[in-house]
């Protein structure tokens, strides 16, 4: 008989909640679902919104209040269990990994005797391998990693000396483009994504757009510990009355298949959904080349623009370029969903089979 290839897979994960990390999460156990590997999703946190496929095994639904180490010992015990009664054949921990004690409790106790791939989703890197990096690199050794770019992967190389790394972009969502009820202009700029500034730095943006002194209009969808941050220095740079603060939307698609063009500004990424999604709705996009994404996503001039990180002089004349250009606007937006069709679920499901029969 020919060998079964469909293998019990666990997506361990904090949560899913959040931003393009956790949606990207949910599509992965719908494209392993969907080629034919028993899924199931073990999420830390008992928050639960995006879509996905498989079991659900909601660890975070057992935490009380109390936070006591003899607790979070138990809580660590009873997800051991359960990865022992189901036998995985493989864990892809999607956590971020800061904490050293607690990595070291996963990689001997935890994970002891499973095959585990470990995703890397940001370039921000302490963000998934705990300090000192002496320590990493023993912890580590022999493990392997999936990282959502190829910066991502070289990175780990140049900085671990870890070789065993693989990338596997993240895919298209499949969208139904529902229109939205929220009242907008005819015409607009759109900025997305958590208004957490030390991340997205959406404070470039607005500096940027209010630079460009245009008439059309800027959107910012999302919602965020930062956000009267964010609307106090609209005001300072007087363009309160041009930005419109949407706040999380539940039915996006219209919105971002409706502007003019998306923007990224923020100051690192791992492969930026915002771009993805935009590009995929026919969108085109103005991002700066942050570390990592961007420049794997964006062909400058064809699908969009491109821009160095943190220089707001030539992010400003981008905005002014495409609002202005509308010959270079049509071009990009022209070429918008093919530049991204290599990024389609069906294609993406094939490198992440490729990638587990190699495991």
């Amino acid at each position: 008989m020919p060998k079964d290839t469909h293998n019990k897979i666990a997506l361990v994960t904090i949560s899913l909640a959040g931003g393009g990390a956790e949606r990207s999460l949910g599509i992965l156990s719908t494209m392993l679902s969907g080629l034919g590997h028993s899924v199931h999703i073990v999420t830390l946190r008992d928050d639960i919104e995006v879509p996905y496929t498989g079991t659900l095994f909601n660890l975070g639904s057992y935490k009380s209040s109390d936070d006591s180490l003899t607790a979070r010992w138990r809580h660590l015990k009873r997800l051991r269990a359960y990865l022992l009664q189901h036998d995985f054949d493989l864990i892809i921990d999607n956590r971020s990994r800061p904490s050293l004690l607690k990595e070291i409790c996963y990689t001997q106790y935890i994970y002891r005797n499973f095959k585990v791939a470990f995703m890397v989703r940001s370039a921000r890197l302490e963000t998934y391998f705990p300090k000192p990096i002496s320590i990493a690199k023993k912890l580590y050794n022999n493990s392997k990693f999936i990282g959502v770019s190829k910066r991502i992967c070289d990175k780990i190389t140049e900085t671990y000396g870890f070789k065993n790394t693989k990338h596997v972009y993240n895919a298209i969502p499949q969208f139904s483009v529902v229109e939205s009820s929220t009242a907008l202009p005819s015409t607009y700029i759109l900025g997305y994504g958590r208004l957490v500034d030390d991340v997205k730095n959406f404070s470039l943006m607005i500096s940027a757009f209010a630079k460009a002194n245009l008439k059309t209009p800027l959107v910012i969808m999302g919602d965020g510990q930062d956000k009267e941050k964010l609307v106090i220095l609209a005001k300072k740079l007087n363009v309160s009355n041009k930005i419109y603060f949407l706040g999380h939307q539940k039915q996006p698609s219209s919105i971002v298949k409706n502007a003019l063009f998306t923007l990224l500004t923020s100051h690192y990424e791992g492969f930026p959904m915002v771009l993805v999604e935009s590009l995929s709705l026919g969108t085109p996009v103005i991002s700066v080349d942050c570390e990592s994404g961007p420049n794997e996503i964006v062909q400058h001039g064809h699908n969009g623009l491109l821009v160095p990180n943190y220089d707001m002089e030539a992010l400003s004349k981008a905005i002014h370029m495409f609002v202005l250009d509308s010959e270079l606007l049509a071009h990009c937006k022209s070429n918008a969903k093919e530049s991204v069709a290599h990024l389609s679920q069906e294609q993406i499901s094939n490198d992440w089979s490729t990638l587990i029969n190699s495991l």
